[in-house]
Order: structure tokens, then sequence, then C-alpha cells
């Protein structure tokens, strides 16, 4: 995790190392997540939206441990990776 309030970038892989900006959180999760703080249950559909946004996030991150150019190749993988773990 790192914090960069300038770069544009949600995350990135660097060799295998995958770095997630926190920022991006902050400017979009944080307020729809903070009613929820004290009574937080699993359920609770803003934090669906978060785990399904980050888990393709990572399935993109980890489809460059294959292929480092956004082609045809890239797609294939990154679907390979998304179909595999992804659940009901």
């Amino acid at each position: 995790l790192y914090r960069d309030i300038h770069g544009a970038r949600l995350a990135f892989n660097d060799r295998r190392a995958l770095f997630f900006n926190l920022r991006y959180y902050e400017q979009v999760f944080a307020d729809q997540v903070r009613p929820y703080l004290q009574s937080a249950t699993p359920s609770l559909p803003i934090h669906h939206t978060i785990v399904n946004f980050y888990f393709l996030i990572i399935c993109h991150e980890l489809a460059h441990n294959m292929e480092s150019a956004h082609n045809s190749s890239f797609v294939n993988h990154l679907e390979t990776i998304a179909v595999k773990y992804m659940t009901d």
C-alpha cells in the first residue's frame, strides 16, 4: 500500500510486487463506508462494491505477471484469472 495524492494510478505491478494507492480508496469509498464503521457486517452493499472493485484490480495486476502490454494476450490472462478465482 502507498499513498500518492498526485498520481493517477490506482495500482501497479513492479516485478511481481503489487502496489495499491490508498488515495483512490479515500476519494471514492471512504465517505460511503464511514456511516457503517460501528455496525459493519459483511453483507453491506458498499462492502460488495469495494471487494468486487479491488478483486478486478488485483486480477488486472496479476495478469501483468504474464503480459506487460494491454493486448489480447493480456486480456486472455485477465479473463482466466478472474474466472478461476471468482466466487458466486
